[in-house]
């Protein structure tokens, strides 16, 4: 049923449908082999290994948002308005970054020092930084090419990385490299990669020549900067738990969160490759709301309904088999994960629309309004697990996670109604998760027979509670398709 609406949909909008099929093949081809090497990795390291695996990891990721500072986001609006001018733009963020590169890692790096970490960690957090440099330019590169609509040049890059990463990490783990190696490998990966991507960008552009422009770059900068600010304090929101049990508790709480985390995590390629697909056309019809304000508002109703009965439906499989899922990432030693990941897995139905709120904020160049909803999810994070994880360890920091999303959710939600009108989100939520429970029900009575049929089975009952409560209709999905043809 979901495959025959969103066929539907795109039917009559091939370059809509290219764009969502590349960004999610690209999402997809990364969350399968990110699964599998987390599966080798866990088993490798252990537990209180892949705690610091885990740690390094989460410390260097706030390094691209400090380089980024929302400019990406702004250079696809922009580029989707004007792409003759995408070269002009991108050589303006190339020179942006080549300021800011230095001056945050030489930062990041003095940081480090002044934690007590041990000089393994250190090693790995130094090789990290170089890495995610490498991931700015790369992610710079993806923001040029969505702007121009050409998005299936990502799914061809992250197949590279990932057809490299993947033998380099059972490589590492056959030959007991080491854990530096993972690192390493990983660094000298995304070098190619920025590379290929450079590569792609420049022959599309044709005729690209790099000068340095600081000007086109510190207004973006001016543009961007509360987006960047809210992206910081997002990502404080995401891992404030990982710091907060790294403090209080030690390696193996951070592990036995963090696995079902990033598997959550990996899952958020659905939002992030519907809404960004559609984010050219949502900037342009903002123009349009301003004057009329029926366009946006149709198409964003359209995209929660979508959104929410995809997560319900996640939820609803996370929920009956959690524990399997967790064998194959992690083993038996990581078995104690599935009660965190019970609690977590209701995140992406605030997660997954949440996306759509801030890209929506975007498009009505209304970022600024962001940073008070990150700043408020990431001071209730922290203080929740301040609060939980003392008692409770991973489970408290699940549960503090839980709620500072839902938080985060109803704030953006409100910014968003406020900005285009009301929208009937709770009668959206209630017929998937109505469905949801039903199809749960009979799943849970049959739980011990054949897991693949038992899944096959649900999905189906879950579809067919969706039509019969009307939870998308065809019409609905006329008119979605009516504003996306503007």
């Amino acid at each position: 049923m979901l495959l025959a609406i969103s066929y539907n949909i795109m039917e009559p909008l091939p370059k809509l449908a290219k764009n969502i099929f590349s960004l999610f093949s690209a999402r997809a081809i990364e969350i399968l082999c990110r699964l599998v090497a987390i599966a080798v990795v866990t088993r490798y390291l252990g537990v209180e290994k892949y705690g610091e695996y885990v740690f390094v990891n989460t410390f260097v990721l706030f390094f691209a948002n400090f380089v980024n500072l929302g400019v990406e986001e702004i250079v696809t609006r922009e580029v989707a308005k004007s792409t003759s001018l995408a070269g002009a733009y991108l050589s303006g963020v190339i020179s942006l970054r080549l300021l800011l590169i230095p001056a945050t890692s030489f930062i990041y790096l003095a940081v480090t020092h002044l934690l007590d970490l041990s000089d393994v960690v250190l090693r790995a957090i130094h090789i990290s930084i170089a890495t995610q440099i490498c991931l700015s330019f790369i992610a710079l590169f993806f923001s040029i090419l969505r702007g121009m609509e050409k998005m299936e040049y990502e799914p061809l890059i992250g197949l590279l990385i990932n057809l490299m990463f993947i033998p380099s990490v059972i490589f590492i783990s056959h030959s007991d490299l080491g854990f530096i190696s993972i690192f390493n490998a990983n660094l000298v990966i995304h070098l190619i990669a920025a590379l290929v991507a450079f590569l792609c960008l420049t022959r599309i552009m044709t005729s690209y020549n790099f000068s340095f422009d600081f000007r086109v770059g510190l207004s973006f900068l001016r543009s961007g900067f509360a987006l960047g600010i809210s992206g910081l304090l997002t990502m404080g929101s995401f891992y404030v738990s990982i710091f907060v049990l790294s403090y209080l508790r030690g390696a193996t709480d951070i592990a036995l969160f963090q696995l079902p985390y990033q598997f959550i995590l990996r899952l958020f390629i659905i939002p992030i490759s519907l809404v960004t697909a559609f984010f050219p056309t949502l900037s342009r019809l903002s123009g349009e709301s301003a004057l009329r304000g029926d366009p946006l508002k149709t198409t964003i109703t359209q995209i929660y309904k979508f959104l929410i009965i995809i997560s319900s439906l996640i939820i609803l499989l996370v929920m009956c088999f959690s524990d399997n899922i967790i064998l194959l990432l992690g083993g038996k030693t990581f078995l104690g994960a599935s009660i965190s990941f019970r609690i977590l897995i209701w995140i992406i139905i605030f997660s997954f629309t949440d996306f759509l709120q801030s890209m929506t904020l975007v498009a009505l160049n209304k970022q600024r309004l962001l940073i008070v909803q990150s700043l408020v999810c990431v001071v209730l994070g922290l203080l929740l697990n301040l609060l939980l994880v003392p008692f409770y360890g991973y489970i408290g920091a699940s549960i503090a996670t839980l709620c500072a999303f839902g938080v985060r959710f109803i704030i953006g939600f409100q910014f968003v109604t406020k900005t285009i009108g009301h929208i009937p989100i709770y009668r959206i939520m209630a017929k998937p998760i109505l469905a949801g429970v039903f199809a749960g029900a009979f799943m849970l009575c049959f739980s011990t027979y054949n897991i693949i049929f038992i899944s096959f089975v649900g999905i189906i009952l879950y579809s067919v509670s969706i039509i019969a409560l009307r939870g998308l209709t065809l019409d609905e999905i006329g008119l979605l398709k009516e504003n996306m043809s503007r």
